[in-house]
């Protein structure tokens, strides 16, 4: 299982796949070795011990939903996982990345959605254009990737709801 995430720049967020690793299974992480955003600019912290392999990438793009993460095609290609878990929305155009990959490799690819509350793209427009442009680009990167997602984890019924919306 290869697991992607941002917060695995923070030690402590790594904890529950050193757990997985100490109960044998064959996880490994891949993160930022440093992320910078609006009011972030942090590198990662260094490796624990007992921490999973850890693969620290950079982070290409102006937000979130369009980061790439560069070298992550090398680390897949090399690790060739039967499973990623992607600590992303199915929306995000590292997940059509990852996603692509999955497919064209027989892999499985498993999401978290933080999404709770659906922007329509024409209810937006009439608000603020810059919302709508958001809306817009979720909705192009949801309708894209939605074939290569296997699975998506919400934490609520509200964002049940919105996964659904997008198939």
């Amino acid at each position: 299982v290869l697991v992607i995430s941002h917060a695995f720049i923070t030690a402590i967020n790594r904890r529950p796949y050193r757990e997985l690793a100490k109960l044998g299974w064959n996880v490994e992480l891949a993160t930022l070795s440093r992320i910078t955003a609006a009011d972030i600019d942090r590198a990662a912290d260094p490796a624990a011990a007992d921490d999973p392999p850890l693969h620290l990438l950079t982070a290409r793009g102006s937000n979130y939903r369009v980061w790439t993460f560069e070298g992550l095609g090398g680390v897949l290609e090399s690790r060739r996982p039967r499973v990623v878990l992607l600590d992303y929305e199915p929306g995000s155009r590292i997940a059509v990345q990852v996603g692509r990959w999955c497919r064209r490799n027989g892999a499985h690819l498993v999401c978290f959605s933080y999404d709770n509350f659906l922007r329509p793209v024409f209810r937006e427009v009439l608000r603020f254009r810059k919302t709508a442009l958001r809306a817009a680009i979720v909705e192009a990167l949801n309708f894209v990737a939605r074939p290569t997602v296997d699975h998506v984890f919400v934490l609520s019924s509200h964002g049940e709801a919105v996964m659904r919306h997008f198939g």
